[in-house]
């Protein structure tokens, strides 16, 4: 049976943690190319983008998820997301073909 897509996003210094929510699978990606700075958490979006598409890549690998109005949300993140970090991290989900965003803070 398929599923609407919903993962939970955790943004650390040059790796992400993708969580599908409904079952729990798991991937943790460090980035292949760096996307964090000693001054930003995300420095360079392509980068950051790479590194979460392919962790997304692992998700939808197992299969039976609807891709209409997939959800994420955001959260934890070390260190906290500036709001120049939280705009692109928007921007790149919603790039990704996320419609539902939030962050845990919020």
């Amino acid at each position: 049976m398929l599923g609407r897509l919903a993962v939970d996003v955790a943004i650390y210094r040059d790796r992400v943690q993708v969580t599908e929510r409904k079952s729990g699978f798991f991937v943790d990606k460090r980035a292949d190319l760096p996307f964090s700075t000693d001054e930003r958490l995300i420095a360079d979006a392509a980068r950051f983008e790479h590194a979460l598409s392919h962790a997304l890549r692992q998700i939808l690998r197992n299969g039976g998820y609807m891709l209409y109005k997939p959800s994420a949300l955001v959260g934890p993140t070390d260190p906290p997301l500036s709001p120049e970090d939280r705009d692109l991290v928007r921007k790149v989900l919603r790039d990704t073909g996320f419609r539902e965003i939030e962050f845990r803070d919020e």
